[in-house]
């Protein structure tokens, strides 16, 4: 992982990972990246490209990754 990662507000041990934007310019590709290793991508148009705007799409997706390591074992 590059070294270029920061920390997503409102999160704990969450950084964002590199973007990377697509051939033609219209969609961005964001990395998350948890403190336990785990990383994933999101894919958003490209206006969607407000701090804030991103930063509640990434909030969201953390939401459903903690929410599904939580359950994991329960029921079992």
């Amino acid at each position: 992982m590059e070294d270029n990662v920061t920390d997503i507000p409102g999160t704990e041990g969450w950084r964002y990972g590199p973007f990377r934007t697509n051939d033609d310019g219209d969609r961005r590709t964001i990395t998350l990246v948890h403190e336990s290793g785990f990383q994933t991508t999101v894919e958003l148009p490209d206006f969607v490209s407000q701090g804030e705007e991103v930063g509640d799409v990434a909030r969201i997706v953390i939401a459903a990754w903690e929410r599904q390591e939580a359950l994991k074992g329960v029921g079992g």
